[in-house]
């Protein structure tokens, strides 16, 4: 009986290992998944298609938003900033604008970035 117990411990111990390297791997697949729509956005940025640009940007933004990356989330903003200003599309800058607002504590230089 005194056996069985620490067997049980280490094998719940080296699941819960196994559980936490999944879920790292998933977190990390997010973030390529969004880099891969973000270049796309600029894809379509770059063809002044800029109706595909602003989806492809807010897939992006979306899950770096999930994964509490504020640094790119960031960058993406400032990209779907650029396209509303493209548009004329005042109300949408101001939503950048303000977003950008909420993350700025958590990203350095970041009166750099939001001038440019």
């Amino acid at each position: 009986m005194n056996k069985v117990i620490p067997l049980i411990l280490l094998i719940s111990f080296g699941c819960s290992l196994i559980q936490k390297k999944e879920d790292y791997r998933r977190v990390n697949k997010k973030g390529e998944i969004a880099g891969e729509y973000f270049l796309l956005g600029e894809k379509y940025r770059r063809s002044k298609t800029y109706s595909k640009s602003l989806s492809e940007y807010f897939k992006a933004a979306r899950i770096y938003r999930s994964k509490f990356d504020y640094k790119n989330e960031s960058k993406v903003l400032l990209k779907i900033g650029f396209v509303y200003s493209k548009l004329k599309n005042a109300k949408g800058i101001k939503n950048v604008k303000i977003r950008l607002n909420q993350i700025s504590d958590n990203i350095p230089s970041f009166e750099e970035k939001i001038l440019a």
